[in-house]
């Protein structure tokens, strides 16, 4: 986490040419396909337009790289009906990293308008969560939902934390306290304010039964990451997240394609 938009601001090579990005979403469609599965997926066209040896940088814009998803999204469901007879429902949340600008926020939002809705719903909130609290894209959030876009918002971690701060079980869990009224802040503020229709992650939500209760009138989706969050040691243990518990509140969690 600690370096993860510097590392998307180096050009690596990987997914910064028309050919890569297609082909990595032409293939999720394909092995998702495959299995029977319609999906809603998340990609953030900013940080996809560095550019390579093979694309120099400039080349690409956001707008350019959705229309190349789009493509491949079409492509893949033409392999998947000549495979197997099904095309699949396959639609992509148009990714706003959070280190960016309101002003910058809302250019990409209008970029996400001016996509194909029935492949490209509306916007997600992602990357680095501490650089970017969510009340800092509500106009964004207004913006898309004034349109009748999808709005979708991480709420996963607020510190970042070497390693040697997450050692040992019980480090892990006084993190997780430590960090729970902010998390808790965060997810009122994506309920109430950004007004937002799913909650990737939602770290923190069992801890609260009145969100738990607007999540559930608000009808508002959850996607859950354990193997992510493991790995991350943000959580030592699954239980940590209480799905049964969200579950029999009515709460819908589904994990996510990561895991």
């Amino acid at each position: 986490h600690k370096n993860i938009v510097e590392k998307f601001s180096v050009t690596t090579g990987v997914m910064q040419n028309p050919l890569t990005i297609f082909k990595a979403v032409e293939n999720f469609v394909i092995f998702h396909g495959r299995q029977n599965l319609n999906c809603k997926f998340i990609l953030a066209p900013q940080y996809l337009v560095h550019g390579d040896s093979f694309c120099p940088k400039g080349t690409l814009d956001e707008k350019g790289v959705v229309e190349i998803m789009i493509n491949a999204i079409k492509h893949g469901q033409d392999r998947l009906e000549s495979e197997i007879g099904r095309r699949g429902i396959f639609k992509m949340f148009f990714g706003i990293g959070r280190e960016v600008s309101s002003e910058e926020a809302m250019r990409l939002t209008r970029i996400m308008l001016d996509c194909d809705p029935e492949y490209i719903p509306g916007i997600s909130l992602v990357c680095h969560e501490p650089s970017g609290p969510p009340e800092k894209f509500i106009k964004s959030f207004e913006l898309a939902d004034s349109e009748g876009r999808e709005t979708c918002c991480h709420v996963e971690w607020v510190k970042d934390r070497d390693d040697s701060e997450k050692l040992t079980s019980e480090q892990i869990r006084a993190n997780f306290q430590e960090d729970l009224p902010q998390l808790l802040k965060n997810l009122k503020t994506a309920i109430f304010d950004l007004k937002v229709t799913q909650i990737d992650h939602a770290v923190g939500l069992a801890e609260s039964p009145e969100l738990i209760k607007a999540v559930v009138d608000k009808n508002i989706r959850t996607t859950s990451c354990p193997g992510s969050l493991l790995t991350t040691r943000i959580i030592d243990n699954i239980e940590m997240l209480k799905i049964d518990q969200l579950l029999d509140a009515g709460v819908q969690v589904s994990f996510d394609a990561d895991d």
